[in-house]
């Protein structure tokens, strides 16, 4: 099969992917932001930030890792860099500031690699600001392709 078109199946199935992860994101922020921030949580308040903040690091690598690389790959021919990633992304008027998009990236990495170090609150804190602009940024990203004859199959 044509390897342009095994691409753009590629991004079709990471379009699906995305869409379901933000309906699961979006439930577990409503929950969250109703359990609020406190000292203490109960187990089942607990494990709901959990979920949160492993949905919010999914949905960050879905779009940053795989979305914005396939569609790169596509119009670039590269899957590029991080630097590339953010100029590419700044440059279709993906985020109005590219500095918007490398900060999504690397609350992910501060939620996957330091979680241990780092006081809970402060990383539940974290995903729950950066929520609004990681989830509209995953919103442009699939209108970005939907209303791009050039990704449709």
């Amino acid at each position: 099969m044509n390897v342009a078109l095994e691409i753009l199946k590629e991004l079709h199935l990471e379009l699906d992917s995305i869409k379901k992860a933000l309906f699961h994101l979006q439930n577990s922020y409503t929950n969250c932001k109703s359990i609020g921030l406190k000292e203490e949580y109960n187990e089942n308040e607990l494990e709901k930030w959990e979920a949160f903040t492993s949905r919010y690091s999914r949905v960050s690598d879905i779009v940053t890792q795989k979305i914005v690389s396939t569609i790169m790959l596509i119009e670039t021919g590269s899957r590029g860099s991080l630097i590339d990633k953010t100029n590419f992304v700044e440059k279709n008027n993906l985020v109005e500031d590219g500095e918007d998009f490398r900060k999504l990236r690397l609350l992910r990495n501060y939620i996957a690699h330091e979680y241990t170090k780092q006081s809970t609150n402060e990383i539940f804190e974290l995903v729950l600001t950066n929520y609004g602009s990681l989830n509209s940024f995953a919103v442009k990203l699939v209108d970005y392709c939907t209303n791009n004859p050039y990704y449709k199959i």
